[in-house]
């Protein structure tokens, strides 16, 4: 009898040939145990009219026997028993395998099918990467290119701006120079001496000026440039001066002087501020004009000295013994106090007493006045007659 499958074995299957094997030799046992069963009424071959419960070990068609002969029919029976529980559990095992099977083979199915779709994705995935590989390439590939493109119009670039730097440097040269020549600066035709080979042309307008102040300068056109000599015939110039240390360069005409803005409005009036200090005293102003000529005043005196005999004028007057008088009218009387046509100016003092010399001039003149020099004074002041009295009298 071959041996029993059970549920630990079918589990212990290693690989899918072997269990099939299993699987067809216990299917084998149980066609052979279903053959060898004996029918009720002992013929053969065996047609089972019943099913047979294999849990309960009992065929249902094998009925409780009689006699001898059915007691052999079933010993023939029980002698079977063994391949019927055999087959059973075969059957058994076999529904056990078949379902652990099926679940594997599910979830195999499944798992492979899984496995497939992964699978699948994963070429998908490996196709677009290798397009996105194959456009990154190509982008490189125009990127490059263009990169390169780029390199070669910068380098383009690079000499014509170097070429249009060196045109302007040597036009810039061409059109400058310096000069030693020492001039004085202003208008009219001027000889400078200067570098030779320069753009310079008859017309063209240039500007000297002071290479330490700029502002000292001489404007004007090319009379001519032969060689190293350039002359100019200035028109405009700044500042003043000898120089002997020029630049020159082209420079445009003078424009004309443009028209006058308006007048801005007038902004409101500030704050008032605070008071500030007293300033100092400003200087004397100049003398004014001379006034207008005043109103006459009243009629001085002639002076005529000392009296002699003789016809006096109205307001003559005379000193006489030591009183002056002044005449009222025309008059050849002799004046002393009591006249009628004298009056008295100055009369004669009484003769002081005491005997010494008074303290006067070096020299003196005949018909000067001597006057004291200072109130308290002992000095006599020598006064022109004409002059000190006419003063004194308020006449002049």
């Amino acid at each position: 009898m071959s041996e029993k499958q059970t549920l630990a074995t079918i589990t212990q299957v290693e690989n899918e040939t072997n269990f099939l094997n299993s699987l067809n030799n216990n299917f084998t046992l149980i066609n052979n145990a279903l053959e060898n069963v004996v029918s009720r009424n002992n013929t053969s071959p065996n047609f089972l009219t019943q099913g047979f419960d294999l849990n309960g070990k009992v065929l249902f068609n094998a009925g409780t026997g009689t006699n001898a002969s059915d007691v052999a029919t079933i010993g023939d029976y029980l002698t079977y028993k063994d391949d019927a529980e055999d087959a059973r559990d075969a059957a058994v095992v076999a529904q056990l395998a078949a379902e652990v099977a099926a679940t594997t083979s599910t979830t195999q199915a499944g798992l492979a099918s899984g496995f497939a779709s992964a699978a699948s994705t994963a070429k998908d995935d490996a196709l677009l990467a290798q397009a996105a590989s194959e456009a990154a390439r190509d982008l490189s590939i125009a990127a490059q290119g263009l990169s390169e493109d780029a390199r070669d119009d910068a380098q383009t670039a690079q000499g014509l701006a170097e070429d249009a730097r060196d045109l302007a440097q040597n036009y810039a040269t061409a059109i400058t120079s310096t000069s030693t020549t020492s001039l004085t600066i202003g208008t009219g035709s001027k000889t400078f001496t200067t570098q030779a080979g320069k753009q310079y042309v008859a017309g063209m307008f240039v500007l000297a000026s002071d290479s330490a102040v700029p502002t000292n300068y001489m404007f004007g056109q090319v009379t001519s440039y032969v060689t190293t000599s350039l002359v100019i015939d200035v028109t405009h110039v700044g500042g003043s001066g000898t120089i002997a240390s020029w630049n020159i360069g082209i420079s445009g005409i003078q424009g004309a002087q443009g028209i006058q803005g308006i007048q801005g409005i007038q902004g409101v009036q500030g704050i008032q501020g605070v008071q500030g200090a007293t300033g100092a005293t400003g200087a004397t102003g100049a003398t004014g004009a001379t006034g207008a000529t005043g109103a006459k005043g009243d009629k001085g005196i002639n002076w005529q000295g000392t009296w002699s005999a003789g016809t006096y004028a109205a307001d003559d007057g005379v000193e006489k013994d030591g009183t002056s008088y002044v005449a009222t009218t025309s008059t050849s009387e002799t004046p002393s106090g009591s006249a009628t046509d004298w009056d008295v100016l100055a009369l004669k003092g009484a003769d002081g007493i005491g005997s010494g010399d008074t303290m006067a001039p070096a020299s003196n003149t005949d018909g000067y006045i001597p006057q004291w020099d200072g109130a308290n004074s002992k000095t006599l002041w020598l006064c022109p007659a004409s002059s000190r009295l006419a003063s004194l009298a308020g006449l002049s």
